[in-house]
């Protein structure tokens, strides 16, 4: 599944609903906190900043975004 989110401080808001990238240092109630069991089986990705988005959103989806 891919979905490109945006809007205010989307970046920080997905990365904080994902968790610490580490599970044993993702909170309860996080993606990773609930659900990831080791840092090497990475559950999920998200960009690190509004560039690395760009680049990703352009490489899934290269029709762009409606």
């Amino acid at each position: 599944l891919v979905v490109a989110v945006r809007g205010t401080n989307a970046v920080k808001a997905i990365r904080t609903m994902m968790g610490a990238t580490n599970p044993l240092e993702a909170a309860p109630g996080t993606v990773r906190g609930d659900l990831a069991l080791s840092i090497d089986d990475n559950l999920t990705h998200s960009s690190s900043d509004p560039d690395a988005a760009a680049a990703e959103i352009a490489l899934w989806f290269p029709e762009g975004l409606a």
